[in-house]
């Protein structure tokens, strides 16, 4: 997964959620930042795309608190591994985050992104109404 994460970063620069998820959840006014970091990942565990909108292909979450239970680890950004990575950022306010019991409230003000060869390259974020993948 590590040498193809970058091209599949990449390959999805400018298109729309549309062309990501090969089930149906496109909802351009919906937040997919999990959804979108779990189809470059391959992260399908419950609840996902599939589950929540319908399809049969290879679904991925689309929840960052649940994304952030499932990692490994987690902690401080002080404190992450030297590695060229991939590695999942998780961005919320503090108090909404609790790393000893790797829990994380669901709320709206939340982001997930990977960072890829100590750079932010691959923090991606969707673009104007939600249509459109970009750095």
């Amino acid at each position: 997964m590590t040498q193809d994460i970058r091209s599949r970063l990449e390959n999805a620069l400018g298109k729309p959620i549309d062309d990501i998820c090969p089930n149906r959840f496109h909802d351009h006014n919906a937040n997919h930042c999990a959804h979108f970091v779990s189809h470059m990942m391959g992260l399908d565990f419950s609840f996902n795309c599939r589950e929540y909108k319908g399809g049969s292909q290879q679904p991925a979450n689309i929840r960052v608190h649940e994304v952030f239970k499932q990692c490994p680890k987690v902690g401080q950004w002080s404190d992450r591994p030297t590695t060229d990575g991939p590695l999942l950022v998780f961005v919320t306010r503090t108090n909404n985050v609790d790393i000893h019991t790797k829990t994380m409230g669901n709320i709206p003000q939340k982001h997930i992104g990977v960072f890829y060869k100590r750079a932010y390259l691959s923090l991606f974020q969707l673009q104007g109404n939600g249509s459109q993948m970009g750095t």
